[in-house]
């Protein structure tokens, strides 16, 4: 069964923390948290063929950070959302964790393996493999860093790989202006679009 906790007009206030859970093919979100000024954690959570176009986890948080350690986020090649994970002004901190085969069964549009959204964005031996968008996409960062980061094989567009307006980069990074980008080792290999994708052209 799925865990929800909160909800965006009614949010949990307070931390909250999920250890050693797995999910398997849950229709619904398998696991959705919403808090205001708590952190939310997640660790040694397993979610495995996400199904119904939902997320594999839905992380809101308005003040909070967000943590994720030792976690599996797998649609299994089904109709997955993929993990997403959101703070206003805390920050998403992610290691030894992999985003995998979430796709959507259409080509009209396409998921990707994880959507984050913080100021800073910090992950650590995370893997993204075979989503139909991209592997990792960051949004509205300031500070983005990626420490032994695998995005491989990434993106499913019918069209050839590389052609204009595809989608599927192993990492795309749109950040606030002024924003950095800092990779220390990691693969991105063999994904549609590009490898590390840098959408803003003021970041640097």
């Amino acid at each position: 069964s799925p865990v929800t906790i909160g909800s965006s007009v009614n949010p949990w206030i307070g931390n909250i923390t999920l250890n050693d859970l797995t999910f398997t093919g849950a229709n619904q979100a398998s696991v959705t948290v919403y808090t205001t000024t708590g952190n939310i954690t997640l660790n040694n959570v397993a979610v495995n063929n996400q199904a119904n176009g939902k997320n594999t986890a839905l992380l809101g948080s308005t003040s909070g950070n967000i943590a994720v350690s030792n976690g599996t986020y797998d649609g299994n090649n089904s109709n997955s959302a993929g993990f997403s994970a959101t703070t206003t002004s805390g920050s998403i901190t992610i290691s030894d964790t992999s985003f995998t085969e979430n796709k959507k069964p259409t080509p009209a549009s396409t998921f990707d393996g994880a959507t984050l959204s913080a100021p800073v964005v910090t992950l650590t031996n995370v893997t993204a493999t075979s989503n139909d968008g991209n592997g990792i996409k960051i949004n509205n960062a300031d500070v983005v860093t990626l420490n032994n980061v695998l995005a491989n094989s990434n993106g499913t567009d019918i069209t050839p790989l590389g052609a204009a307006n595809n989608t599927g980069s192993g990492v795309f990074f749109n950040g606030n202006a002024g924003s950095s980008l800092f990779i220390n080792g990691g693969g991105f290999n063999s994904n549609q679009k590009y490898g590390v994708e840098v959408g803003n052209p003021a970041n640097t």
